[in-house]
Order: structure tokens, then C-alpha cells, then sequence
């Protein structure tokens, strides 16, 4: 559901949860929801240790007119190991981040990894506003501890064999050697969101756990339901879900305060329809058109999840320590 509480087991099937993790990796790292979440949170799982805090995917970064390749962490820009390769004069420079303290090491294992050719896993980039002459070899090393070169160019096409890796590893050491050739550089992230339709399925699937965790299994198993099953789970035309900052949420009509950068979840219904309205980092909101009523009478329900102090509540008990007067979390310090 977004936060922290999760339904029952046999609620959701395992093959849907692995189908839709694959749109849900996408979703945090590349959609309007990447950015507030690799500056301020949380990291993997939900989780607030330092060691686990989100990296955001490696992408062409720029400082000034030079480009290099990186990642976002915590609101902070960080670039990789890169070799930038111009092919009109044949020059060569390798760069790396200036936080970096061991030149020598960063030079000997880049070296290292391109003679490793076929342990290597390869993904190019493509950016229109790169120079056709400029090419990008970069090396980072992912969580599961793979080497992955990255290569990068105007139209996505630059390919790396072995016997170049080869020579280009020689090339590094030679600069490593020579003490020149090499240069440390602050990074500027150029900012770039992607957005999906197939996105919207995320707040439609958040919404609808929620209303089966409210409601129970057989009320959330109503043909009633059927048609947005269908489209979380396989998508197709998008008639359920929709940005909606005109008129907001319930939290955004009334004086109450939230927890900062909740997550929230809102369930109204009456007997016609029963829609739901999410709200993630205070950001945009988004309205869920459920379905019809089930005849099940006026419903009214929440949930706000205080991420940073690892909470979260329904809706009506954090109304109820609201109007006795006490604040139902405790705000980071400024």
C-alpha cells in the first residue's frame, strides 16, 4: 500500500507481486516519485539506515558543457569512474569524483575490470545532446556486487569488443603511470522524469489493497470490481486513475497537520461509487475511481504513514489525537 503495512497472506497472488515489481522498480526511479525519494527517502524496503539509502540509475550528467556519467543519492550528484573518448582528435580523458580520495586505486580497478571483459555486463546509454564525437565508458559496481560497464553515446550505439577493452585497460594504467590524462570533477545532475501511463497502475494497485485490508477478501472479490482488477493486473486502457491537484485531498481542504512527506491514502464511498485519493511526499495528488457501490453503505476511511518514524495510522484514530490536542508523531527536527 505504499507504506508500511501489508495484506494478509493469499490476499495477492505471487505471480502478480513479481509481475508488477517490474514496473514498480521503473515507477521509483525514474518517475516524478524518484527524485523526493532519493533525496529524502526512504531507502530499500523502507529502510532508513545510511548503508541503505536509494542510488538512483547511472545517466548522463553535465557540469558546465562537459558531460560525465552518474547518480543521484540523497539529493547529492555523484559520477563514476568514466572514460571520455573523443573520436574526431583521437583524444582520451578519465575522470572520476572529486570525493574521491584514492586516485591510484580508482585507475588500477577500472583497469582491472575492462581486462574482465566477459564477466562484464554491458548497457548503453543514449543522450540527442551529446556531440556525435563524444563516447562514454563508465564502470560501477550494483548492489549484487556486478561490474557493469556503461556505454554511452548520442544514438545508444557504441559498442565495446574485447580486444578494445583490452587496450583501453592498458590506456588507464598508462595514465595512472604518467600522472596525467586524469582529472576529478564536482557533477551537476541534469534533471529528466519519465513518466508512464502503465505508472498509474501502481496508485490503482495501492488503492485497491487498500480497500481489500478495509473491506476484507470477499467484499474486494465483487464482480463489482472486476474491471480494475483486470487493468492493474494487465493494464489497457486507463479509465480509472488521474492526476487531480485542483481539487485535491480531504488533508488539503482542512486544517490538520501531517506528518512531513507522508504518504497518505483517503477511501471515500457512498452508494454509487467508491473512489480513493493518494497522496505520496506532498507531492501530486491522484484520484482512483474503484468502481460502483456494493450497497455496502457510506464509507470513510485513511491511512497516513509517517515513513521517517516508521507509523502509521488509520484515519480515524489520527483524527482522534488531533482533537484531544496531541500530535500523533514527532516531527524531525528543521
Amino acid at each position: 500500500m505504499g507504506g508500511i503495512q501489508k495484506l494478509p497472506k493469499n490476499f495477492v497472488s505471487s505471480e502478480f507481486n513479481n509481475d508488477i515489481s517490474k514496473l514498480e522498480r521503473p515507477f521509483l526511479q525514474d518517475s516524478l516519485i524518484s527524485a523526493p525519494r532519493e533525496i529524502v527517502g526512504p531507502g530499500k524496503r523502507g529502510n532508513l539506515s545510511s548503508k541503505k539509502e536509494t542510488k538512483g540509475k547511472i545517466c548522463i550528467m553535465k557540469n558546465n558543457d562537459d558531460h560525465y556519467l552518474g547518480y543521484l543519492k540523497k539529493g547529492r550528484p555523484y559520477s563514476i569512474p568514466t572514460l571520455k573518448i573523443n573520436t574526431e582528435n583521437g583524444q582520451s580523458k578519465f575522470s572520476f569524483d572529486a570525493t574521491e580520495t584514492n586516485r591510484d586505486t580508482i585507475h588500477t580497478s577500472f583497469a582491472s575490470y575492462l581486462q574482465q571483459y566477459d564477466t562484464l555486463i554491458f548497457r548503453s546509454l543514449k543522450d540527442s545532446t551529446l556531440s556525435p564525437k563524444e563516447k562514454f565508458i563508465g564502470i560501477d559496481v550494483d548492489k549484487d556486487n556486478r561490474v557493469i560497464c556503461y556505454l554511452a553515446s548520442t544514438n545508444g550505439d557504441l559498442i565495446l569488443n574485447n580486444a578494445d577493452s583490452l587496450n583501453l585497460a592498458e590506456f588507464v594504467r598508462n595514465i595512472a603511470r604518467q600522472q596525467a590524462g586524469s582529472e576529478t570533477h564536482i557533477p551537476i545532475v541534469r534533471g529528466h522524469v519519465d513518466w508512464r501511463n502503465d505508472y498509474f497502475r501502481i496508485f490503482g494497485k495501492m488503492a485497491f489493497n487498500f480497500l481489500a485490508l478495509v473491506k476484507g477478501y470477499n467484499f474486494a472479490i465483487h464482480a463489482n470490481f472486476d474491471a480494475i482488477r483486470n487493468w492493474i493486473v494487465n493494464g489497457g486502457e486507463n479509465k480509472y486513475v488521474k492526476f487531480d491537484n485542483e481539487s485535491g485531498d480531504y488533508f488539503s481542504t482542512v486544517n490538520i497537520e501531517l506528518p512531513p512527506y507522508a504518504h497518505t491514502i483517503l477511501l471515500a464511498g457512498d452508494n454509487e461509487f467508491l473512489v480513493a485519493t493518494i497522496r505520496l511526499y506532498e507531492g501530486a495528488s491522484v484520484e482512483i475511481l474503484l468502481g460502483e457501490s456494493t450497497n455496502s453503505g457510506i464509507i470513510t476511511d485513511g491511512l497516513i504513514c509517517d515513513w521517517q518514524q516508521r507509523k502509521e495510522y488509520r484515519l480515524n484514530d489520527y483524527l482522534k489525537n488531533i482533537s484531544q490536542g496531541s500530535t500523533p508523531y514527532n516531527p524531525l527536527p528543521d
